[in-house]
C-alpha cells in the first residue's frame, strides 16, 4: 500500500476506535430535553457562574427561562463559597502562596419539586504563587483564575447532570 491510502484507513480506524469507547470531546453536552426549559436559582443572574452555567446548558440545547412557574426543571444552587487563604510565607513573613476555594451545592427538580438529582457538593483548589516583584499582576491572575475555576465547576455540575439523568 502507499502513503496515500495508509494514510485516510489510519484516520478511519482512529474515528472508529474512539468512538466505539464512548469519547466525546470535552464541551459536548447531551442533556435530556425533558428538563428543559429550566430556571436556574439561587445565584445572581450576573454572576460569572451562573453565566458559565447558562452557557453550557444552552450549547447542550437546554431553553433558560426567568419565570420559575414556567420551568420543566429548576436547578437549585446554594451554599455558594468563595473564599482564599494563606497557604505559605516567605523569609520576611509575607505570603508567597495562596489557595483558592470555590465550592456550592446543586440539585434538580423538576416544576413540582420532584427531586431529579439529589443534592450533592462540587468544589475546586487552586494554589498560586504570589511573587514579591510582580505587584501589579496580583490580582488580575487572582481573577483570571477565579474566573476559570467557576467554569470548572459549571463543566462538573453539568457532567454530573448528564451522567445522573441517563
Amino acid at each position: 500500500m502507499t502513503q496515500k491510502t495508509i494514510f485516510p484507513i489510519t484516520v478511519l480506524l482512529l474515528v472508529l476506535v474512539t468512538e466505539g469507547c464512548g469519547f466525546k470531546l470535552r464541551g459536548i453536552h447531551s442533556l435530556p430535553a425533558s428538563i428543559s426549559p429550566l430556571f436556574i436559582e439561587g445565584v445572581s443572574r450576573e454572576h460569572e457562574l451562573t453565566n458559565a452555567l447558562t452557557s453550557q446548558l444552552k450549547s447542550a440545547g437546554i431553553l433558560i427561562i426567568d419565570e420559575r412557574k414556567e420551568a420543566n426543571a429548576i436547578l437549585r444552587l446554594s451554599d455558594y463559597s468563595s473564599d482564599r487563604r494563606v497557604v505559605a510565607l516567605n523569609k520576611s513573613g509575607k505570603v508567597a502562596e495562596y489557595e483558592l476555594h470555590e465550592a456550592l451545592r446543586f440539585e434538580l427538580v423538576d416544576g413540582s419539586g420532584t427531586e431529579l438529582v439529589s443534592s450533592q457538593q462540587v468544589s475546586l483548589l487552586q494554589s498560586y504563587v504570589n511573587p514579591e516583584d510582580r505587584v501589579l499582576g496580583k490580582q488580575l491572575e487572582e481573577d483570571f483564575l477565579r474566573r476559570d475555576m467557576r467554569r470548572d465547576l459549571a463543566d462538573q455540575i453539568i457532567r454530573r447532570l448528564e451522567t445522573q439523568l441517563q
